[in-house]
């Protein structure tokens, strides 16, 4: 095996295993059992035969045992914090919030995840049309997580109104997996240092179904992989709200080889998009950190609001919390280089209005677009596709603000006529999904 893939140039590292240390190793005796190995014969197989191996055959890159592993101390702990990978699945798994993801502290996040569905022409695919609903016979036979679909729903029912028909289901799915990886990767950033790297589970798919991957079977993209390009960028601002002091934390991650200098701009309005208060700072952040720029206190326009009265885990949101929105935009040498939105109230609280969004064509060459978007209110998450094309688009599921239009260019699988493109395209609000 380390022979037929060692000239791949996407390997990092060789791991041994996958979760074997995971319980499935008596590692204070020595004797097998039905469901242990002798910590002997882990020990001979993944820490010398194969270590040994990949020097011999490869020589360049290193050897890890399993994953998850704790280097250090007890192995049988092997989420330990202080070292090592760890693998978290209490959101998917145990039913944490997606905030509580903010309070990991691993120095190496190599698998977690959330699933969601493919979008409907996939699902068109393993399907007719009356088994297009989510408790359907194939539906539940294309879901290979026993509590997977109603995992799915009680999670989008906490962020999201109930979706309009099946095909919103499976958009707002994707939005509620993406979000979720967005959480995470989010926080590692800004405790970089701490938390050095992170990789969701999973990119892609081996069948059609429900799964934690954000590519498709098909190679269609689904709204984790544009999330992706956004949070994995060089340059990614974010903002960490605090609703106990009512604050939002500006913060900046670098993962250019050298120092970011930019203009980083906030500005808070309401969910139709009237501006309550802006600025920007100049900023200059070096190679592989993190800075926090700036705190925002919103305590003027959230303070005397009465919270909502449901018991909750986390700080309820407050009444004027559905009419706040935090955004902040990154520019570069003039040119906007990142944008990202914050909140105190989920989705589905808050007051968002339908917006008119007006496209317009930039360029055209038949294979090749660059389309811009303007919108008279906030558009969140806002989907482009072009109707029976399989297109390419450099982003998706975008945040519109009225004042400041966003770009996207799309490459064709075969050249269109102009008229042809504008007949298909479509760009579809958060607020038509519900």
């Amino acid at each position: 095996a380390v022979r037929s893939l060692r000239h791949h140039p996407c390997i990092a590292l060789w791991c041994g295993n996958n979760e074997i240390e995971q319980g499935f190793v008596n590692w204070k005796g020595d004797a097998w059992s039905d469901t242990q190995m002798a910590a002997s014969d882990y020990r001979i197989l993944f820490d010398r035969v194969l270590a040994e191996v990949v020097v011999a055959e490869d020589g360049t890159k290193p050897y890890w045992p399993s994953s998850a592993h704790s280097p250090r101390g007890d192995r049988a702990d092997f989420n330990n914090p202080t070292c090592g990978d760890a693998h978290a699945w209490s959101v998917w798994g145990a039913g944490e919030p997606f905030e509580f993801q903010r309070r990991w502290n691993f120095r190496f996040m190599s698998e977690f995840g959330f699933q969601s569905f493919p979008e409907p022409r996939t699902v068109a695919s393993f399907t007719l049309p009356e088994d297009r609903r989510l408790n359907s016979w194939v539906m539940d036979y294309h879901q290979r997580s026993a509590p997977g679909n109603s995992t799915i729903f009680r999670y989008l029912l906490d962020w999201f109104p109930p979706p309009r028909d099946f095909d919103s289901f499976l958009w707002l799915s994707q939005i509620t997996q993406a979000l979720c990886i967005q959480y995470a990767v989010e926080h590692g950033r800004r405790i970089q240092g701490r938390m050095d790297g992170i990789l969701y589970w999973q990119i892609n798919d081996l069948w059609p179904g429900a799964t934690w991957s954000s590519i498709d079977v098909y190679g269609r993209w689904k709204a984790l992989q544009y999330f992706s390009k956004r949070f994995f960028a060089p340059v990614l601002p974010t903002l960490l709200e605090d609703s106990d002091d009512s604050t939002v934390q500006i913060h900046l991650s670098n993962h250019l080889p050298q120092v970011c200098r930019a203009k980083v701009f906030w500005e808070i309005t309401t969910a139709c998009g009237r501006s309550l208060e802006s600025g920007y700072l100049e900023a200059e952040v070096p190679s592989q950190s993190n800075a926090h720029l700036q705190t925002l206190d919103l305590s003027r326009y959230r303070n005397g609001s009465p919270a909502l009265p449901l018991p909750s885990v986390l700080p309820p949101p407050r009444a004027a919390d559905r009419d706040l929105l935090v955004w902040v935009r990154v520019e570069q040498d003039g040119r906007e280089a990142a944008r990202n939105l914050g909140f105190f109230a989920k989705p589905k609280y808050l007051r968002l209005q339908a917006p008119k969004i007006a496209s317009r064509i930039v360029s055209f060459s038949g294979s090749h677009a660059v389309l811009e978007l303007s919108t008279d209110v906030p558009s969140l998450w806002t989907r482009i596709e072009l109707d029976g094309i399989e297109a390419r688009y450099s982003d998706n599921f975008l945040h519109l603000h009225p004042r400041h239009p966003s770009s996207v260019e799309i490459h064709l699988p075969t050249p269109l006529a102009v008229e042809e493109f504008q007949k298909a395209l479509r760009v579809i609000p958060l607020t038509s999904l519900s």
